[in-house]
């Protein structure tokens, strides 16, 4: 049996309760994340995505739980990914590490506006001054998939960590931290 994503439980990771990957959840979950980038010039964003993607022609999409592939709108339950860093951008704040853990497979959808794969949830905003240092990494190439492996960290997922235990990190309080402040800058 299938679960109904409408009514699925909240997922548990490490005693955690996890929201479900729902348009609705998320339009309220990165509402309160942007509020609290923006709430000092001076933050760094961090965001780290990992779910199931696709991408048509050279636009990537994260496909939400509540996608119909049915339906008559093609775009329903995608958020355009490229979409969402363009308008991060904009977002006042020092510095953006964006990690999107996810397939980029080709799927032929056949879109109305061949420049919207999907919802964005930001407003387009004026461009701060200074614009934000931004980094957005993906899993894979335009094309093609990530490797998720049950009961494990993705691959990207576990490079990234190796990544961040070791280049990102300094030893200048006497043992090895990683700094989100040293991220962009070692």
């Amino acid at each position: 049996t299938s679960l109904d994503p409408a009514t699925a439980p909240a997922a548990r990771y490490a005693d955690l309760e996890v929201p479900r990957a729902r348009m609705a959840d998320l339009a309220g979950a990165i509402e309160a994340w942007v509020g609290r980038v923006r709430a000092h010039s001076g933050n760094m964003a961090v965001l780290y995505v990992c779910g199931h993607g696709l991408s048509d022609e050279k636009m990537t999409a994260f496909v939400t739980e509540d996608r119909d592939e049915n339906g008559e709108d093609e775009i329903n339950g995608l958020v355009d990914i490229d979409g969402f860093v363009a308008r991060m951008a904009r977002v006042p704040s020092a510095q953006q590490l964006l990690f999107f853990d996810c397939c980029r497979s080709r799927m032929r959808l056949r879109l109305a506006d061949a420049r919207v794969i999907g919802e964005t949830f930001l407003k387009q905003l004026k461009m701060p001054e200074p614009p934000p240092r931004q980094m957005a990494v993906f899993a894979t190439s335009l094309g093609d998939v990530a490797v998720g492996r049950a009961d494990a960290p993705s691959l990207f997922a576990e490079s990234l960590l190796r990544t961040l235990d070791h280049a990102g990190a300094s030893a200048r309080s006497g043992s090895w931290q990683v700094e989100t402040g040293d991220l962009l800058t070692n």
